[in-house]
């Protein structure tokens, strides 16, 4: 059997190449998120000062559409005015002319006469006088009848305008959430088909990650009274959200599974599933692989968890098993040393033993099994899933 370099590597491929490939992919994504929240933010904000904008010039026009109405209203009343004055001073140059006829024809003596028809004339100086500050005034109305118009077409074309830019932030805020949806999609398809291959039921695990998570916090958009609509509030709990929680507990899902190898180089010297016992020469089921690596090399922790047994077995001699958390177990055995005690935390390829040949052993190799829920699973499918997963991103 070929010898393959230990962790995530497979010929030339390295495992320090894939951790930090995640490394960085969980920073572009934190980015990510950082940036999306900021837009959104700023989104928030553009969208609410918009809506107040628009308030703002809809009041105005509402405001320039009723002095138009008091207006119009005023004006009518003048012209009303300005009839009924032109009437009278129509009927008084009759009452005048009359005066005048019966003045030339009285005597020089008569001074009641006169004095009427000075009253005459004085009254109907007056009513011209009128006349004339009800003609200026039903100007001055018309005139501001014309601006009022002008303003409220003013207004209208740039709620109008104001309208289309709110429209075009909407349809763009749509299609970066399709984008993202989508993105995020085809990445966990390809993380679930990759993990099945590898023989894991990822929908089922995938929903225990999630389980995990914090809990949100929702409900509907109700403002106060005093604060102005915002017509463009994202709406809490959308698909994006949604997507994004799946995410999250892919992530989750990948960090707590054993992707990589127990030892940094090594060959396979017995597959998983039914073998000629090395003991008794009779058919068993080999429940692990053997892996044989250098003289005292360390073994490592396939993923971070909490030793959950450290110790000899009469069978599997020194062994070390881990938590991993959502049911994943890994075993460790037939090691010479072990540097890990039960219940300690460990990090991801932290050393755990040295490779040895105690318990039922017939020479220094590593036994690594891994287990999801109790049944044992092939590990050579879990390292292979972990030298593909660097692809799914890269692509």
């Amino acid at each position: 059997m070929l010898l393959a370099s230990g962790g995530l590597s497979f010929g030339a491929f390295s495992l320090f190449g894939l951790l930090e490939e995640r490394a960085r992919l969980r920073s572009e994504l934190e980015v990510a998120r950082k940036e999306a929240r900021a837009v959104f933010r700023a989104r928030l904000e553009r969208e609410r000062e918009l809506g107040l904008r628009l308030r703002e010039l809809e009041q105005a026009g509402e405001q320039g559409r009723a002095r138009l109405r008091l207006a119009e209203r005023e004006r009518r009343r003048l012209v009303d005015r300005l009839s009924l004055a032109e009437r009278r001073i129509a009927r008084l140059e009759e009452e005048l002319e009359t005066a005048r006829a019966i003045a030339a024809d009285a005597t020089a003596g008569d001074r009641e006469r006169r004095r009427s028809l000075e009253r005459l004339a004085r009254e109907k100086a007056g009513l011209e006088q009128e006349l004339t500050a009800l003609r200026d005034r039903l100007a001055a109305a018309l005139e501001e009848r014309d601006m009022a118009r002008r303003v409220e077409k003013g207004l209208r074309w740039r709620i109008d305008m104001l309208q289309a830019r709110v429209a075009e932030i909407e349809s763009s805020r749509t299609t970066a959430m399709i984008w993202i949806r989508e993105w995020i999609g085809d990445h966990l398809a390809a993380i679930e088909q990759l993990l099945a291959e590898a023989g894991v039921d990822a929908r089922r695990l995938l929903e225990r990650a999630g389980d995990d998570l914090p809990v949100g916090i929702g409900g509907p958009l109700e403002l106060p009274e005093d604060e102005p609509l915002v017509p463009l509030a994202a709406p809490e709990g959308s698909d994006l959200d949604r997507t994004l929680v799946r995410l999250q507990a892919a992530q989750r899902l990948i960090a707590a599974m054993p992707l990589s190898s127990p030892l940094d180089s090594y060959r396979v010297t017995s597959a998983f599933g039914p073998r000629k016992d090395p003991m008794t020469e009779r058919r068993a089921l080999h429940r692990g692989i053997d892996m044989a690596g250098p003289w005292n090399a360390r073994v490592l922790s396939a993923a971070p968890g909490r030793v959950i047994r450290a110790g000899r077995d009469p069978a599997y001699g020194l062994m070390v098993e881990i938590d991993h958390g959502m049911g994943i177990v890994t075993r460790y055995a037939h090691m010479k040393k072990l540097l890990v005690k039960s219940g300690q935390r460990v990090d991801f390829r932290q050393p755990i033993g040295i490779v040895g040949s105690t318990g039922r052993s017939t020479g220094p190799h590593l036994h690594y099994e891994i287990r999801i829920d109790g049944e044992p699973l092939d590990p050579a499918g879990f390292i292979d899933a972990g030298r593909n997963l660097t692809t799914i991103f890269k692509g």
